[in-house]
């Protein structure tokens, strides 16, 4: 078994180093360091940082301005 994410713009801006998890609460989303490990075309292995569950932001990170933390809006 493997906790895997979508593969996407994210990892440009992070070079696969963080991801945006999701708090709890789903009001904001913090820089949480992480490991990734094997990919494919579509996904990759994420070997540390993240647990079953974790909610992530996937989309391009370009435009959050180098901050650590992000407050999310309900559209």
């Amino acid at each position: 078994e493997a906790l895997i994410l979508p593969l996407g713009d994210f990892t440009a801006a992070s070079g696969g180093d963080w991801v945006f998890k999701v708090e709890s609460d789903g009001k904001s989303a913090v820089k949480t360091a992480v490991k990734f490990g094997r990919e494919n075309a579509s996904v990759v292995e994420v070997l540390k940082g993240l647990s079953p569950g974790d909610r992530v932001i996937v989309s391009s990170y370009a435009s959050f301005g180098g901050r650590d933390r992000l407050v999310l809006k309900e559209r």
